[in-house]
């Protein structure tokens, strides 16, 4: 197999677009000459795209949203969140960015579930794994993990003391810490997506083979 081929092949894999049996060089030069039959194929082609690129809109919508709500938790110093637990207002704040720090957990894992870029994959990966190395300090605060991965919260069980919660979802969290830098670099690989599905297209629809460079980053850099 050509290295064209094997790019163009590789490219299919990522963005779910459908390539012909023709390399992607070749591809112009060898159109069906049918001009209908040209058409209704770019019509397809076009129609996937589109649909991957709402997808790939999608997930990074919702790794910013859960990023967002990570940083909450991040903050330092007077006015934070973490800052006034000892408050009956305090609590009932961290209690609310909890259940929309779940939320966007599992909103990012949904999303996730259906592309079909392979670095997508891993992070949903990476997401169930760092919330199972955390599931004992993360259940002192009632946040649960089950057996797919989602977490569940019960703030009734939130009971825990300001040292344990900010031990566990605070600045110096590394569980917070990493769900942060998953979440950004879900939102990168995302935006990669969407921009190389909107770079040259041939006749068919096709993406060009530099985007197969989409997402080459290293997880853990």
């Amino acid at each position: 197999m050509r290295v064209t081929d094997q790019v163009t092949n590789q490219v299919a894999m990522d963005t779910g677009i459908a390539v012909n049996a023709n390399s992607l060089a070749n591809t112009g030069a060898n159109s069906t000459g049918n001009a209908l039959l040209d058409e209704l194929n770019k019509s397809d082609a076009n129609k996937a795209s589109a649909v991957t690129k709402n997808k790939y809109e999608e997930i990074k919508k919702s790794a910013d949203t859960l990023l967002e709500s990570a940083q909450i938790f991040l903050e330092e110093g007077n006015g934070s969140l973490l800052s006034a637990l000892d408050t009956e207002e305090g609590r009932k704040q961290l209690k609310e960015q909890i259940a929309q720090l779940v939320s966007g957990y599992n909103n990012v894992g949904n999303k996730l579930k259906t592309s079909s870029n392979s670095l997508d994959a891993y992070y949903l990966q990476m997401l169930k794994e760092v919330a199972g190395d955390y599931a004992p300090e993360l259940a002192k605060l009632g946040i649960t993990v089950s057996a797919q991965g989602k977490l569940q919260y019960d703030s009734s069980k939130t009971a825990a003391d300001a040292d344990t919660v900010r031990n566990t979802l605070g600045a110096q969290s590394e569980f917070m810490q990493k769900l942060a830098f998953i979440s950004e670099h879900i939102s990168d690989n995302a935006g990669a997506g969407i921009k190389n599905l909107g770079n040259t297209y041939n006749s068919y629809g096709a993406a060009s083979a530099s985007s197969v460079l989409a997402g080459s980053f290293d997880f853990r850099s």
